[in-house]
């Protein structure tokens, strides 16, 4: 039985990775605080789960943690938004958090490790489709300290051996995104105030392009990536297709059958102008190629979505409270 450590498992992605291992028979220990993810996120009885609650800035906790380990997959983080408001949570979680992993990888001769990192370390497209050798240039914290982590990882296979490769995730969306605060995503906050009847608010002018990914892609990609990816190589992970934040409202609109106004708001700080990712990379040496279209990617995260909170209201209001 394959053992793998899963930093951030009761989050987004991390949540929906844990699943995916599980029903592929792996043995799965989730490490993480609980600040941003759930752990109702994760199935309630599994004997393949393990379930820790502890930050990863705990270097000592982490070095007995990761004991026995073959792979981690290093996904716990502090969000973009986050980052605005409190940069040095965001520096202390995703850099220092980033290097105890790694030393009690090391420590631990860890097999594999598996970081991963954001599309928004790159900033707006200078060049488009954008390759992996695409220049660097992170418009918020948050970006930096992810690319920051991409170096600290580097930086431990060329000292010390350790096997690492990297996944650069673009705009996953799907089963367990947040939608309350500054946690809450453009799909999530999109479809909720569209089941409210409300006016979607749209930051900036709309024309800001992303390449959302359905989140069973990601979690493919990322597994194909500590799978096949090459020691020391990092690896788009994204559907390789450009969407408007304007058009991306109307396909919500259409798909959920409603017919409300889009109200245009100041631009967020630090908000990318554009991003596409190329994708060939991943195609060629892993084998990876996104599955699920932007069209049926929606409808199936709105039904999910409706069936997990039937009471459109009650979404309305947690998002409210926790507004930012």
């Amino acid at each position: 039985m394959r053992k793998a450590v899963v930093t951030g498992g009761g989050g987004f992605i991390g949540s929906n990775l844990v699943k995916t291992l599980l029903n592929s028979g792996w043995s799965v220990h989730v490490i993480d605080d609980f600040s941003v993810g759930k752990k109702a996120n994760l199935p309630k009885q599994n004997k393949r789960l393990r379930i820790t609650v502890r930050d990863i800035r705990d270097a000592r906790a982490m070095q007995h943690l990761l004991k026995n380990s073959e792979i981690v997959f290093h996904l716990a983080t502090q969000c973009v938004r986050k980052s605005i408001h409190d940069p040095y949570l965001v520096h202390s979680v995703n850099t220092e958090g980033t290097l105890s992993v790694l030393e009690a990888s090391r420590i631990n001769r860890v097999h594999k490790v598996l970081y991963c990192s954001s599309s928004e370390i790159y900033g707006t497209a200078r060049t488009a489709p954008m390759s992996e050798t695409h220049p660097k240039n992170p418009m918020t914290m948050y970006a930096a300290s992810k690319l920051a982590g991409e170096y600290y990882s580097l930086s431990y296979l060329r000292t010390y051996g350790l096997n690492v490769v990297i996944a650069r995730p673009f705009n996953t969306y799907g089963y367990n995104e947040h939608f309350e605060g500054i946690y809450g995503e453009v799909i999530p906050r999109f479809v909720v105030r569209t089941r409210n009847n409300l006016p979607l608010h749209i930051f900036g002018d709309g024309e800001q392009t992303r390449d959302f990914t359905f989140v069973s892609d990601t979690v493919e990609g990322i597994i194909s990536v500590s799978e096949k990816g090459k020691n020391g190589e990092v690896y788009n992970i994204a559907r390789g297709r450009e969407v408007s934040i304007t058009m991306l409202a109307q396909k919500i609109l259409s798909v959920m059958k409603k017919n409300l106004p889009l109200r245009y708001l100041d631009e967020r700080p630090g908000d990318v102008k554009r991003l596409f990712a190329d994708t060939k990379k991943a195609k060629k040496e892993l084998g990876f190629q996104a599955k699920v279209s932007l069209d049926d990617g929606l409808r199936q995260y709105i039904d999910w979505l409706i069936r997990s909170n039937p009471d459109p209201r009650a979404a309305l209001v947690y998002y409210e409270k926790k507004n930012w």
